[in-house]
């Protein structure tokens, strides 16, 4: 019934990407530790002198060949026999540590919009399309009772 010589617009797409990265560095610092461990070391008593000289003997020398160091950067620790105070000496120095962990988190979010216009006819086009409407139906009637016989 209407027809219009417009062109027809093409609707509008938009793409919207949000993309969010969050990069996490976790540094975990150990404090330095000095640690020393005295064990003193008896004499054998078996009840027969001889007996616990020997045994102390022995025992002397296994201990006076225990002597060990182990370095690791800055870090050490050994075990070593103490003849003079009779005591078997465990040490360990450790120094600051630093620890890091690192995270990686990315989120991409991707929107499609279509975007479609509506069309929007004002209230007072449609008010005079419905008068236009009425006035052709009242010449049609007008028309019609002229061309009709009158007896």
């Amino acid at each position: 019934m209407f027809l219009g010589c417009r062109t027809y617009k093409a609707d509008k797409q938009s793409t919207d990407t949000i993309q969010k990265t969050t990069d996490t560095i976790w540094v975990d610092r150990t404090l330095p530790v000095h640690d020393t461990l005295y064990i003193p070391i008896t004499p054998p008593h078996t009840g027969n002198n001889q007996c616990d000289t020997l045994c102390q003997q022995q025992l002397q020398q296994l201990l006076e060949r225990l002597n060990t160091t182990k370095h690791s950067g800055q870090n050490n620790y050994g075990i070593y026999y103490d003849k003079y105070r009779q005591q078997l000496i465990l040490y360990q120095n450790l120094q600051q540590q630093l620890n890091t962990y690192k995270s990686h988190n990315q989120q991409i979010q991707t929107s499609l919009y279509k975007m479609q216009p509506v069309p929007y006819v004002p209230t007072w086009i449609k008010i005079l399309a419905a008068i236009g409407i009425l006035v052709v139906i009242y010449i049609c009637y007008r028309i019609s009772r002229f061309f009709t016989l009158k007896p």
